[in-house]
Order: structure tokens, then sequence, then C-alpha cells
């Protein structure tokens, strides 16, 4: 629609009736409208391809095409469907204003029409299309305003992205210089503490074996001249024990020292302390095994012997209420730095024993220890504790150094820390899985063949004692939905 005033706005009238034609036309032209007339609805049809019409007047019931067709046919054309029609028919049942609708129309006027009725529903329409008009041509301005506003917006966006992308360079280069040195200072200080700490477990087990290897030296060297010596004893006891006869005093004597106990009871006290002196060698053997003393290098390790060398060290704080399950599966050698790993399974199973004391509950408290052959490159240890879990809140923190749960002076919070690096450093993985209220279970998953150079990147230190490299924090795999209730 291009009119903006009445004058300018052409109608058509479409009607067979010629009487009609007139009628409608002459009253029309006398409001200012520009008319014009068809007998026909397909000749309208046709005069509507070179003439598009502000409004359409339209009878329904015409011989050649009715006036329903006529407009779904105006309808149907993109060019011509805005046309707003209004039906004049003296059909008035209800059925033939619903059809008039449904087809397209905008109004329907009833013959016999009042002229002041046609006027005010044309003058109506033609209103509501110039309002359309217009509302169409602000449209089209504010379109045209809105994408120059736009070019100018991406403009100055291009412009503004350039200088982000500048800033965010910055940004990164700073932020990988601080993050550099801040790994550094933690792999420093962290190196310091494992050097120190694993030094003073070297010089104890080094003198602990020492100083227990030379006193039993000396033990089980006498125990057979003891033996040789009380056997010549008793002999002796039993020789005089036939001559009492003619010395009352040694009868006395034997009586008191009551010999024939003693031949029995000399024998058993003997294999009492060899036994005592058997068990300490092994402690001692057991030891050295735990903290590697005098083995450098990767060396093939059961893990399940390392679990109940692990639990003899710790047989002392188990206690009577706890109950330890063992579930080992055969498995394969694993190829590990010698004592190590059995740093690792004491450190967990010392927390699951804490964890398990701390429990409310009054039923007996159980640990459970796992192996299992996960593949033929794989092997896994899997330790489970009946305590309460852990709190969501600090489950990613458990393997941060210097974390700690326990109460000032029982921990120092490098516990879980130092077993993650020990794990990694065999090209491992350790993670933990716990729910509050149901204990936690870590899980330690190994490959066989052992780390992939064959040496571990340990340095020694003047003592003896192997230091470990520090935590990599990129490496570091955790399931957050896991944690021990206390750790060292």
């Amino acid at each position: 629609m291009t009119f903006s005033t009445k004058e300018q706005a052409e109608i058509l009238i479409i009607d067979d009736k010629v009487d009609n034609l007139n009628l409608l036309a002459s009253m029309l032209s006398q409001e200012n409208y520009r008319v014009r007339c068809s007998a026909s609805g397909a000749f309208a049809l046709e005069v509507m391809e070179r003439f598009k019409p502000d409004l359409i007047l339209l009878d329904i019931t015409m011989p050649d095409m009715n006036g329903y067709e006529v407009c779904q046919k105006l309808k149907a054309n993109e060019d011509t469907a805005d046309i707003p029609v209004i039906f004049i028919s003296a059909l008035n049942d209800s059925l033939d204003k619903v059809q008039a609708f449904s087809v397209g129309g905008v109004d329907y006027v009833t013959k016999p029409f009042e002229v002041s009725e046609v006027l005010a529903r044309v003058k109506n329409h033609l209103s509501l299309c110039h309002a359309k008009a217009e509302i169409i041509s602000l449209n089209q301005d504010l379109e045209h305003r809105v994408e120059l506003r736009t070019a100018e917006l991406q403009a100055s966006q291009a412009k503004l992205r350039e200088n982000e992308k500048y800033l965010e360079q910055r940004v990164k280069d700073r932020t990988a210089e601080l993050t550099g040195t801040l790994q550094v200072l933690q792999e420093t200080q962290a190196q310091l503490i494992r050097t120190e700490k694993l030094s003073s477990l070297g010089k104890l087990a080094g003198g602990m074996a020492h100083e227990f290897n030379n006193p039993l030296t000396f033990i089980r060297g006498n125990l057979d001249h003891i033996r040789d010596y009380i056997d010549d004893l008793i002999a002796l006891g039993q020789l005089c024990e036939q001559k009492t006869d003619t010395m009352p005093e040694l009868k006395q004597y034997l009586a008191e020292i009551d010999l024939e106990y003693m031949q029995q009871d000399i024998p058993k006290v003997l294999f009492s302390m060899e036994s005592g002196a058997n068990r300490i060698e092994q402690l001692v053997d057991t030891l050295q095994q735990f903290v590697g003393v005098d083995e450098v290098g990767v060396k093939p390790q059961d893990l399940n012997q390392c679990l109940e060398e692990t639990l003899q060290f710790l047989n002392t704080q188990i206690p009577h209420s706890l109950e330890i399950v063992k579930s080992y599966q055969p498995l394969p050698l694993v190829n590990t730095y010698p004592g190590e790993l059995g740093q690792v399974f004491l450190a967990i199973l010392s927390n699951a024993i804490d964890a398990t004391r701390t429990s409310q509950d009054d039923t007996t408290q159980q640990i459970t220890i796992s192996t299992l052959a996960l593949s033929e490159d794989w092997v896994s240890v899997s330790i489970s504790d009946t305590g309460p879990g852990i709190p969501a809140d600090i489950q990613d923190k458990i393997f941060d150094p210097f974390f700690t749960t326990k109460p000032v002076g029982q921990g120092t919070g490098m516990g879980l820390a130092l077993c993650i690096q020990t794990v990694q450093a065999h090209n491992g993985k350790l993670s933990v899985n716990s729910t509050v209220g149901q204990g936690a279970t870590f899980v330690v998953e190994l490959p066989v063949k052992g780390p992939e150079n064959g040496h571990s990147d340990q340095s020694t230190d003047e003592s003896g004692a192997m230091t470990i490299p520090s935590l990599d924090a990129e490496k570091l795999t955790l399931r957050r939905d896991a944690a021990a209730p206390s750790m060292c």
C-alpha cells in the first residue's frame, strides 16, 4: 500500500449487478476515492495483474466465478495477498459469513446495505492499511539505521577484540611465568621434605639393622655353646645323682634345684630363645627389605608379600576389635623401586586404622585388602575401611602437601602426597572412593613392567637415603567422591 490519504486510495468493486456497481461507485466517488468496477471475477483478476487497488469490494454470487473463489485466488497470489477484501452480498446466513472470513475476507456487509455503514467500513480498513504501510516504512527505516549502527558496533568490536587478544596474550605470558615459578617452588619444597623424611627413615632403618644384627650374631652364635654346656651340666647332674648315697648333701642340693624339672624345661627355654632370635632376625631382614637398604634400581617384587610385611610392622597398632580381611589373588612380580611401595601401603593402612578408630559405630570394624591382576600388564591393590568416610568439601585436598585432618602434632600432611608421588614414579595411578558414613577405598594400579626408563629419577644423598621426584600436579588424577577421614 502506497497511498497516504483517502483521495489517493483506489477501490475496486467486483459485482455482476450493474445497479450495485453504479451505486457503490457513486457513493465512493463522492468521498473522493478513485473507483474501478468489474462485472466479472475472472476479468478483475486479469486487471489486477496491471493494477493493484488499495481495497476490494467483492460480491459473492456471480456467474463465472463466485466471490469465494476470487478471494482465494487473490490470497494465493503473493502480489495481491495483502489487499483487504470486504464481501458485500445478499447472503445473510452465518455459514456464508464464516466462509467469507475463512477464505481471507476482512469484513462482510449484507445487502441491502446502508451507505453510511459501507463508507465507515471502507474508511476503517483503509486507515488500517495506511497504518500498516506506515509501520512497514518505519520498520524499513529502522532496519536501515540498525544496519548502519551494527556496522559501527562491529567495527568497534573488532578493534576491541584486537585489544583483548593483545591483553590476553600478555596475561597468558605473565601467568605462564608465574605458574612456572610457583611449580618450581612447590617441587623444591616437596623434594626437600621428602628428602628429609626418607633420609631419616633410611638412617633409622640402617642403624636399627646394624644395632640389631651385632648382638643378634652373638646370641645366635652362643646358643649352640650354651646348649652344649647345659648338656654337659645335665650329664654331670645325672652322674652326681648316682652318687647321692655317699654324699647326702649332694642329694639334698639336687632335690632343691629339681634336676628332673630342669632336664625337661631347659630344652624348652633354649628353643624359645632360638625362636626369639629367629624372629628378631626375620624382623631385621623385613625392615631392610621394606626400606630398600643397600638396594638400587628396579627389582621384581611380590605385592602380596609386600602387604604381609607391612601388616607385620603395623601388628602392634591393630586393635583387637579391628578385623583384617585379606583377598589376595595370584599376581605377577611387579618391577618396583625397593621399599617404596611398602611405604605407600604403610601410609594407607595407617590411615585406615586411624579411620576405624574414629568411627562411632559399635559393630566390629574391618579393613579389607584385595589384590587383582587387571590384565597381563597391570595389577591393582585395593584397601578399604569401614570408617566414617570423608566430607565432600575436602575430598579434592587430601593429596595436597601439608593437608591433614589430624590434630596438631599427630600428622604432617605429607603421607598421601608422598604416596601419590611414589605411585606416579612407578607410572601407576592412585585413586580413592569414599562416601560419608560408608568408609573409604584407596586403589593403587601399577604396570607390571614398572618405570619405562628402568631406573629411578631418585637421587641419593650422603646418608644413603633416596629421594623421589616431586609431585607433578598435571598427572594427578582423583575421583572427587573419595577420601579418608584422617591422613598422615
